[in-house]
């Protein structure tokens, strides 16, 4: 039978939520009219303009001055800005020798501290260095934040140091310490990763990688080791160094493709904790093969260019499988590599429209057959036409206005957040229309007046079919309105290193900051940015936020 006969598109077809109301608001006011006198409306509702508010600064990080974040006590119409000495993670890593007690550890050391801000929700902050040990000390700036810390040596004997919640202040000397094991007290694993035990097949064309973890918390317990695997004379052998936990008779082993651009499934292995664990199969989940097909929109037919095309799901043998991305071309085509169905396997395609289509995001479920083939047409869903108007603070239209909608979270699991930000600009008259995937956003309106300041909204979007049975119905907003700006300056100062003094401030020349406001987006701790920009050479600063 004809490959392209072959693959057939399952009719059910996931496009975010569908449900009663189109539009569903996340706020409990819409102007700064609806609000008592001293207050403003924000994103979650009205609220005192002076109240919540954080500063993220970026002093210097050429100089390792990170960022730092600091609540607002009282904003005053000059706020000069005292950012801490930077923070670093300072510690000595040891290794337990047989004999005398533990010892500075000497060698290649990754320290990676990956978390987010300790005052300013959903804000991530990341580090990573490699450094090299000279008797286990060491000391690395950091931004502050709460962190996930660990210490990975270069010498794969060795198992990932792990800290959960490591808190570091502006300013602080954050001491962290940590001892290795003995190597005497680490358990070799051997073991092959092989396709298909029997008869006994190696992955000849997927490069893997294999990782120990405990059974019970899921933390590892060994590091990520390559696998001899992704050429004709691999074998499938690995060696792994684990650290047994306490009491522990079982391990998960997980292999993983070495990189996204590997073609193979990832799967897990609850095994004996022992020295060999024989092998580990994966399953006979076929080669790679190419999928074509075009994505068209369902009302017109009319083809979506630049829609991101990717393959996913369970295989054969039971592995997870995350293909890579490809892109639609201005006929809409495109051609994706994937695995094959196989017998047990069940694979969707989930397409992603660019945030200036009129088509929307969608899922699917597809069978791949070992030669690969076309899927034909794939139909896109229209997405949600979203329209509302905007006015100034005195209430006459506010023409030219920048509008950023940005997804924060879709209404399935079966989608990722849509693909955006959305943007648009207000004509005239105010007004403004945006097409959009079912989900919930926050919108930014941007003014081009310098006194005016940036104005957030959430709103949740879902799809109401249409009357007529095609596309959905159109959502009208309320009157949304910008608020009235009171200008802040100041100046920006830094310590310039570690451990210094109050004593020693000086302007932090273009350092960049960012003001944010902590609200609460369904009961959900979330943090809107009002403003901002880059400071002067000499380190001054001015910002407009809002008022009443």
């Amino acid at each position: 039978m004809n490959p392209r006969a072959l693959i057939a598109a399952c009719a059910a077809l996931f496009f975010l939520g569908c449900g009663n109301s189109a539009l569903e608001p996340l706020r409990t006011c819409d102007t700064d009219q609806d609000c008592a006198g001293n207050q403003v409306c924000f994103a979650d509702g009205c609220g005192d303009p002076g109240q919540g508010l954080v500063v993220e600064v970026l002093p210097n990080a050429a100089n390792k001055q990170y960022i730092q974040d600091w609540a607002i006590e009282k904003l005053a119409p000059v706020t000069n800005i005292n950012a801490s000495a930077p923070s670093v993670l300072q510690g000595e890593l040891q290794q337990e020798i047989l004999k005398g007690g533990p010892v500075g550890y000497s060698g290649d050391v990754t320290i990676s501290a990956q978390g987010e801000s300790l005052l300013i929700p959903g804000r991530t902050r990341s580090v990573i260095f490699t450094v090299a040990l000279d008797k286990g000390a060491f000391q690395v700036p950091v931004h502050s934040g709460v962190y996930q810390l660990a210490l990975t040596p270069r010498d794969p004997v060795f198992p990932p140091m792990i800290f959960d919640d490591v808190t570091v202040s502006p300013g602080e000397v954050k001491f962290v310490d940590s001892t290795l094991p003995a190597v005497s007290s680490m358990l070799q694993v051997t073991g092959f990763l092989v396709k298909t035990a029997n008869p006994r097949t190696i992955p000849q064309t997927a490069e893997y990688d294999i990782q120990a973890f405990d059974a019970e918390t899921d933390r590892p317990i060994s590091q990520r080791v390559p696998v001899s695997s992704g050429t004709t004379i691999s074998d499938g052998s690995f060696v792994l160094w684990v650290l047994p936990p306490e009491g522990a008779e079982e391990m998960i082993v997980r292999a993983f493709p070495r990189s996204s651009r590997v073609l193979g499934p990832a799967k897990a292995f609850r095994v004996p904790l022992s020295a060999n664990v024989g092998d580990l199969e994966l399953g006979d989940y076929g080669v790679p093969v190419n999928v074509t097909g075009r994505v068209v929109s369902r009302t017109d037919g009319k083809p979506v260019a630049g829609a991101l095309v990717h393959i996913e799901g369970r295989v054969t043998g039971g592995g997870d499988f995350d293909g890579p991305s490809a892109q639609t071309d201005d006929t809409g085509a495109f051609a994706v590599q994937s695995l094959p169905t196989g017998n047990e396997g069940s694979l969707d395609i989930i397409v992603e429209p660019p945030p200036s289509a009129s088509a929307g995001q969608f899922r699917m479920q597809v069978e791949v057959p070992l030669q690969g083939g076309s899927v034909g047409d794939l139909l896109a869903p229209e997405r949600v036409q979203v329209t509302g108007s905007l006015v100034e603070p005195d209430g006459d239209p506010a023409a030219g206005v920048n509008i950023f909608a940005e997804p924060l979270q879709s209404l399935s699991d079966d989608l990722p957040p849509p693909r955006g930000p959305f943007q648009g600009v207000t004509d005239a008259n105010g007004n403004f229309s945006l097409a959009l995937d079912p989900g919930e956003y926050r919108f930014d309106f941007v003014a081009m007046e310098a006194d005016l300041p940036r104005v957030s909204r959430f709103v949740r979007v879902t799809a109401t079919p249409s009357y007529t049975g095609e596309g959905f119905q159109p959502v009208d907003l309320p009157t949304f309105a910008l608020s009235r700006g009171r200008t802040i300056t100041g100046t920006i100062f830094a310590i310039p290193r570690p451990l210094g003094t109050m004593d020693m401030l000086e302007p932090a020349p273009y350092a960049s900051f960012r003001f944010f406001r902590v609200v609460s987006n369904e009961g959900k701790a979330s943090a809107i940015m009002l403003a901002e920009g880059t400071a002067g050479s000499d380190g001054t600063y001015s910002v407009v936020l809002p008022t009443r």
